[in-house]
């Protein structure tokens, strides 16, 4: 698709250079809009009739179709960010709406046949709780041993095919997390409803879902795809990925290096500078993600509520360097 949307570009060039008429100009972007709302809306309804499947299938057979869905929608969203240099600014804002409404979808569905455990942050005090599911002084009852049965059985289901593709990190309050390439490298990370949190990513994300977050910092890996970022208020988040959406947040401090332009909505008092974490294994991530540092970019940002360009976005601005973060603790 990439490649067809650059033959399209070319196509469209050509006819500019020629004729050099605004006519042929707007030709060709309808045409550029044309294909990629026809592609986008096709996947899309694919994406929802496997959703809609699921109701119909067995209970064993649901986790790879979840997977199935996943692996679809991160190719619909590097689709959206590898077109948004060849589409207008509302076509854009509208397939990211579409988004935003799809993943609620794919969560609500995975909620519904495979509801998530809770996470509990690891605790060196508390190694001991999850040993034996019955006290050293009791004898397993048949019953007992039935209910070991069937927690391993929903234990296996969430943690095989539905854990390969997500880790999920949420609902905790105070806490330091330290993640390692062993837990997540490759695979989509969800961190949500945290407070007053450090969380240290040291590893190659395929990608990262930040949502409901207060007073956080964030330190993450290159990520191999896209970082999505929601409901997020006075935290510190560095990031190194190929796509940054930012949604309905307030008063954030970013470290970013992005390959693609970011994108924010609905935000304001943002700060933007140069993704300065290192770790000592970070260069080998970098290329494990197929990132390219050189082609990181962290000043190159769209605001969907400020179209003028005559004039900065009043929503962000470059953080200065005696405010910025040198080394980060830990």
């Amino acid at each position: 698709m990439t490649k067809r949307l650059d033959r399209l570009q070319e196509k469209r060039q050509a006819k500019v250079d020629k004729q050099r008429q605004g006519k042929d100009d707007n030709v060709a972007v309808q045409d550029s809009v044309y294909e990629f709302s026809t592609r986008f809306q096709h996947e899309k309804r694919s994406i929802e009739e496997m959703l809609d499947q699921c109701s119909s299938m067995e209970s064993k057979s649901i986790p790879d179709q979840l997977d199935s869905v996943a692996i679809a929608m991160e190719k619909l969203e590097k689709f959206v960010g590898d077109s948004s240099q060849f589409i207008p600014s509302f076509t854009l804002r509208q397939a990211q709406e579409n988004l935003n409404k799809l993943r609620n979808h794919i969560e609500t569905t995975r909620e519904q046949y495979m509801p998530k455990k809770k996470f509990a942050f690891k605790s060196r005090k508390k190694v001991a709780a999850s040993k034996p599911l019955l006290s050293s002084s009791t004898t397993a009852t048949q019953d007992d041993t039935r209910k070991i049965i069937q927690a391993k059985d929903q234990d296996s289901m969430d943690t095989g095919a539905l854990a390969r593709r997500l880790c999920d990190y949420s609902n905790q309050e105070n806490q330091t997390l330290e993640i390692t390439t062993d837990e997540i490298s490759s695979k989509d990370v969800k961190l949500s409803q945290l407070k007053n949190c450090t969380v240290r990513i040291q590893g190659y994300p395929s990608a990262l879902q930040i949502d409901h977050l207060q007073n956080c910092t964030i330190l993450s890996g290159p990520v191999s795809s896209s970082v999505f970022v929601d409901r997020c208020h006075d935290c510190k988040i560095v990031v190194a990925c190929q796509q940054l959406r930012i949604h309905s947040s307030t008063d954030i401090h970013f470290y970013i290096g992005v390959t693609s332009r970011a994108i924010i909505e609905d935000c304001t008092r943002f700060m933007f500078t140069s993704y300065n974490w290192s770790y000592p294994s970070i260069e080998q991530h970098f290329t494990a993600a197929n990132l390219d540092k050189n082609s990181l970019s962290s000043s190159a940002i769209d605001d969907f509520n400020w179209l003028r360009i005559d004039q900065p976005s009043p929503n962000w601005s470059v953080l200065p360097e005696e405010d910025k973060i040198q080394n980060w603790v830990g």
